[in-house]
C-alpha cells in the first residue's frame, strides 16, 4: 500500500471508528476555512483564516500530534505529513468533547464577544458536530505513524492553547473571595502529585492513600451526566498513571497495553461505583507494573537488553546474540547484567521464557511442544527440564494440577 492509499485509509478509519471528521489538507491547494467548516466566516466574513491557523501550523514538526481546543470549544488534532505526501497535514476535527447545553452556548458567545443573535447559527453549527473519542483518534494516528516512521513510539502529543483564549485569561485577576478556592485547588494538585510520585515508585499502599486524600477534594462536575463525568475523570487518571509509570522506564509496549485495557473497561462501566472500583484497581495494577517492569535503576544498555529480551522471547537470546545486537563486548555485558539485574543473562532469559509458558498453560490449550517453540526453546525435553527446575512440575504435570484445581472449584 503506497503513502497516498494509507493516508486515505487512515482518514476513512478515523471517520468510521472515532466518528469525527478527518481531512487531508494543503494550504497551497485549499482555503483555510475548510478546517473549521467555515464557522468563523459565517460569523465574520472578513475573518483572516490564514493568519489565525498559520500561527500554529508554521512551527509544526513531524512525529507530533498537535491538539488544539479553540475559543469556540472546538477540538482539532493536526499531524504534519512527510514532504513526499501530496498534502501538508492530516487534520482531525472539528469535534466536541461534550454535548452543548445553554450554558455552553452562553460561554461561547461571551468568550468570543458575540451578540445573542448568533445563538441560532451556533446551535445549527454545533448540532452537526460529533462528540469525539480522543483516545480512538490518537490510536488511529499511531497506526498511521507506524507506517510512516520506523519507530512510532517517538511520536508525542503537544497541546496548543488558543492565543485568543489566552489573551482573555490574562485579563483575569482573582478577587479577595477567590483566594480560599485557589488554596484548595493548590492543595488538590499537591495531593495529585503525591499520588503520581507513589506510582512512579511502585508503592501501592502509598498510592492508594494518596488517591483517597486527592479524591477528598470535590471536583466540580463538568458534564450534566454524572456517569459520563466520572468516566472522563477516570480517563484522565489513566493518562496520568501511564505518564508517571513511563518516567520509571517502563517500556511503552506494557504501558500501551494496560492503558488500552483500562480505557475499554472505563468506557464499558455502567455505574459511578464501578468507576471508583476501577480507579483503585487501575492504581494497583500500574504500581505492580512499575515494580515488575521498571528499569529506572539500570544503565541504558541493560534497559535495552532487558526490554529486548522481554519482547522477543522467541528469538535467539544468547549472550553473544544480545552483545552483537547492541554492539558491546559480551564479557562486559555479562558482568554488567549480573551486577544490575542480580542474575546472569542466561538465567534471566530462561526465567522469562518459563514465566511466559506458565501464562500460556494457565490460559489456553496449546500443546506443550508448541508452547516451547513459542517461548523460544526448540528442544521440548530441555524446555521440560527448565520448567520443572523453576516450577516443580513438568509442563504436563502442571497442566494436570490446574485441571484438578478447576474440578475442585
Amino acid at each position: 500500500m503506497n503513502l497516498k492509499d494509507v493516508l486515505q485509509f487512515t482518514r476513512n478509519m478515523i471517520g468510521a471508528v472515532a466518528g469525527v471528521p478527518a481531512q487531508l489538507f494543503d494550504p497551497k491547494k485549499q482555503e483555510w476555512d475548510v478546517v473549521d467548516l467555515s464557522l468563523r466566516k459565517m460569523l465574520d466574513p472578513e475573518f483572516d483564516y490564514k493568519a489565525y491557523f498559520e500561527k500554529y501550523t508554521i512551527y509544526m514538526e513531524e512525529k507530533v500530534f498537535y491538539c488544539l481546543t479553540d475559543n469556540f470549544s472546538l477540538h482539532y488534532i493536526f499531524m504534519k505529513l512527510p514532504r513526499e505526501s501530496d498534502w501538508s497535514y492530516m487534520v482531525i476535527g472539528p469535534y466536541l468533547a461534550e454535548n452543548p447545553d445553554d450554558g455552553f452556548y452562553t460561554k461561547v458567545i461571551a468568550r468570543n464577544q458575540l451578540t445573542g443573535s448568533a445563538m441560532t447559527a451556533l446551535k445549527n453549527f454545533y448540532n452537526v458536530l460529533q462528540i469525539g473519542d480522543h483516545a480512538r483518534v490518537i490510536s488511529a494516528l499511531n497506526i498511521l505513524a507506524s507506517f510512516l516512521y520506523a519507530r512510532e513510539e517517538e511520536c508525542r502529543i503537544e497541546f496548543l492553547e488558543d492565543q485568543e483564549k489566552r489573551q482573555l485569561l490574562e485579563s483575569f485577576v482573582p478577587g479577595p473571595d477567590m483566594y480560599f478556592s485557589i488554596n484548595v485547588i493548590k492543595e488538590r494538585y499537591d495531593k495529585e502529585n503525591e499520588l503520581l510520585k507513589a506510582v512512579k515508585k511502585g508503592n501501592q499502599e502509598a498510592a492508594v492513600i494518596a488517591y483517597h486524600n486527592f479524591t477528598s477534594y470535590r471536583i466540580a462536575q463538568r458534564n450534566k451526566d454524572p456517569l459520563r463525568d466520572r468516566k472522563n475523570l477516570s480517563f484522565v487518571l489513566n493518562t496520568l498513571l501511564r505518564k508517571s509509570s513511563e518516567t520509571s522506564y517502563v517500556h511503552p509496549v506494557y504501558l500501551d497495553e494496560i492503558s488500552h485495557r483500562y480505557a475499554l473497561k472505563i468506557e464499558a462501566a455502567i455505574s459511578t461505583k464501578q468507576i471508583e472500583n476501577l480507579n483503585l484497581e487501575m492504581i494497583r495494577k500500574y504500581c505492580i507494573l512499575v515494580r515488575n517492569q521498571s528499569l529506572r535503576n539500570h544503565s541504558p544498555i541493560i534497559r535495552k537488553a532487558v526490554d529486548y529480551i522481554n519482547l522477543n522471547l522467541s528469538s535467539p537470546l544468547g549472550l553473544k546474540d544480545i552483545a552483537e545486537l547492541f554492539n558491546v563486548n559480551s564479557s562486559y555485558l555479562s558482568t554488567l547484567f549480573k551486577k544490575e539485574v542480580g542474575v546472569t543473562l542466561t538465567d534471566y532469559v530462561n526465567k522469562q521464557r518459563i514465566d511466559a509458558a506458565l501464562k500460556l498453560l494457565n490460559t489456553g490449550d496449546m500443546q506443550v511442544q508448541d508452547i516451547a517453540y513459542y517461548v523460544g526453546i526448540s528442544d521440548v525435553n530441555y524446555f521440560s527440564k527448565l520448567f520443572k527446575k523453576q516450577v516443580g512440575y513438568t509442563p504436563s504435570g502442571y497442566r494436570k494440577e490446574i485441571q484438578k484445581t478447576d474440578i475442585l472449584n
